[in-house]
């Protein structure tokens, strides 16, 4: 009885661990010639690779004796790492998201980005942002967009021309990385159109001889044992994922090791990088009107009007190892322009009224006094739309060497169709508030002043809303702002 209750325990083991196993043999021999044409593919892309490197460091020899000779894939790399900072937080992630509050017009918006990694040199992203009392999670309203949100497109485009990298190498530590490069280059060529294959053939040879092993009792197990451990060493051609991806994958592991051999912490001595942003606005703007032509509760109306912007920057940003305190040595500069379609209620003075409203029948009506704020009068006022230009430019600095605060100006100027243009400058002091574990940024909080029509040239206007003098003009705000880790790319 107990012999024939251990016989069918084991024969429920034997029958378990066929089930589990991972692969079989058909499946393994279908895969050598896909094992064969991935190290070929991967011959040959690194063949280019090398080829590509050669031309790139010969041209490039003798143009500066402080140029970092990287080859052109790590110097993509390394730019893609940064630039990715900048857009979106994140080194090695090219999607990411960011929620930002930030001072406009004096009043807060919440601000909410995706942004998209398309290529090595363009980023694409979409937002969506409301001021603080809006919902942004209703974002349609009766199949209509919904007042008060604003719908952004955003794009980035950075070319690597618009950027450089300078080293502190010497000639000679230039000349051990060139002989480095070439002898890693040599490695994995003779990997791939060698060992790459035969070590596939290797465990392909002793699945096989583990499976046809005489499939008696203990010895059976043995085979099974067997197979089980080469299964987890086949796992690393990842047999059963495309083609596409596999080379995907050889390819950014070729890369990333080509990277940590020519990139290190004591290399780069400064980088400046460059890139072309711009985006596309487009909300709906609902004004709540007083016509004092009509009576009783029609006087109270609403005005939609459609608001699109356009702007378009050159954005720059520069880093210099050297931590000694100097405007000079880190600093992220921006100049651009923004083209808006305006309205004149953007800028009309806002009232409360006490209206007198009729209620009830013909007969037996009564007035009911109620008062109703922030309206703007149209009373025989147009509703003319016109076209703003906005020139601007800006520039931010640490002024502490542990960069825990930085110091930002810039000036805006407005353009409109058939008025006087006017001139905004702003002063701000970013504040880097970091983790106290990793010395990472964590959030920054940017104070600013900034004063509308510096140079008073609406005297008239400003009089009329109490904003005369140049301490009524200045507008006081917080935002919070990108992490100077990110813009400074520590």
């Amino acid at each position: 009885m107990k012999k024939h209750l251990l016989m069918s325990i084991m024969l429920f083991l034997i029958a378990e661990n066929l089930s589990a196993q991972k692969y079989n043999l058909e499946e393994l021999r279908q895969s050598i010639p896909k094992v064969s044409a991935l190290a070929d593919s991967m011959v040959s892309y690194i063949d280019t690779v090398e080829a590509k490197t050669n031309k790139a460091l010969a041209s490039d020899r003798y143009q500066d004796g402080k140029r970092l000779f990287l080859s052109p894939l790590v110097k993509d790399i390394y730019y893609g790492k940064q630039v990715a900072k900048i857009n979106t937080g994140k080194e090695h992630i090219y999607e990411g998201t960011a929620i930002t509050l930030k001072n406009a017009s004096n009043e807060t918006k919440t601000n909410l980005n995706f942004t998209l990694r398309t290529e090595d040199w363009l980023y694409l992203g979409f937002g969506i942002e409301a001021g603080a009392s809006e919902s942004v999670a209703v974002l349609f309203n009766n199949g209509d967009l919904k007042p008060g949100v604003t719908y952004i497109g955003s794009f980035s485009i950075t070319p690597s021309k618009f950027s450089s990298i300078k080293s502190k190498r010497t000639k000679e530590e230039i000349s051990k990385l060139e002989t480095k490069r070439k002898s890693y280059f040599k490695t994995q060529q003779l990997y791939y159109s060698k060992y790459y294959k035969l070590k596939y053939l290797d465990l392909y040879q002793k699945f096989k001889e583990a499976d046809s092993i005489a499939k008696f009792d203990e010895t059976y197990i043995k085979g099974i044992d067997e197979q089980t451990k080469l299964s987890s060493l086949i796992d690393e051609f990842q047999l059963r994922e495309k083609n596409r991806e596999i080379r995907n994958k050889l390819k950014n592991k070729f890369a990333n090791d080509l990277y940590d051999l020519e990139i290190n912490q004591e290399v780069v001595s400064s980088i400046r990088l460059g890139w072309i942003s711009g985006n596309i606005k487009y909300s709906k703007v609902k004004f709540a009107t007083f016509n004092d032509n009509y009576y009783f509760y029609e006087k109270l109306g609403t005005r939609i009007f459609e608001k699109w912007e356009f702007s378009l920057a050159y954005n720059q940003v520069y880093k210099n190892l050297d931590r000694s305190l100097c405007i000079l040595n880190r600093y992220y500069f921006a100049i651009g322009a923004n083209l808006r379609k305006k309205n004149d209620y953007e800028i009309a003075d806002k009232k409360d009224y006490t209206l007198a409203i009729n209620e009830g029948g013909s007969t037996d009506s009564t007035l009911v006094y109620e008062e109703k704020k922030n309206l703007i009068d149209i009373t025989n006022k147009p509703f003319n739309s016109t076209w703003e230009f906005q020139p601007y430019i800006s520039f931010l600095t640490p002024i502490s060497k542990s960069e825990v605060v930085s110091l930002g100006f810039g000036i805006t100027a407005y353009y409109r169709q058939e008025s006087l243009p006017t001139y905004e400058p702003k002063v701000s002091l970013v504040f880097n508030v970091q983790e106290e574990e990793s010395s990472k940024s964590k959030v920054n909080f940017e104070l600013f002043v900034k004063v509308d029509d510096v140079f008073n040239v609406y005297k008239e206007r400003n009089l009329a809303q109490n904003r005369a003098t140049f301490s009524k003009r200045a507008v006081f705000g917080i935002n919070t702002v990108i992490p100077l880790s990110k813009v400074f790319l520590n």
